[in-house]
């Protein structure tokens, strides 16, 4: 149940979002405008691609170290080894991403 609270709450400020976002846009070209140009400028792409990066470096040190407390805790096997599942998939889909962008460039 808790799971659906909490699917709920993310499509319903999704969905609120955008219904302010048209509201306010809604009788201001110039605004639409000028929203697409800073959604799509160089710069602001570079921003938002090097902070998610240091974003996915910083949560790769936590998860790993969540992990390690967890086992050091005395978690439930079964959990720890869901964990490290997810925690390999993330590092291989890094790793799989990585080489390709360095073969296309």
């Amino acid at each position: 149940p808790y799971l659906f609270i909490g699917i709920g709450c993310g499509v319903f400020g999704h969905f609120m979002g955008n219904i302010i976002k048209y509201f306010s846009t809604k009788n201001n070209k110039e605004l639409i405008r000028q929203l697409e140009i800073d959604k799509k400028d160089e710069r602001n792409v570079l921003i938002a691609e090097k902070s998610k990066a240091k974003a996915y470096d910083l949560m790769t040190y936590l998860f790993a170290a969540m992990l390690i407390m967890f086992s050091l805790m005395g978690v439930d096997k079964l959990q720890i080894i869901i964990l490290v599942a997810i925690y390999l998939s993330i590092q291989i889909y890094a790793v799989f991403w990585r080489s390709k962008f360095e073969k296309e460039m």
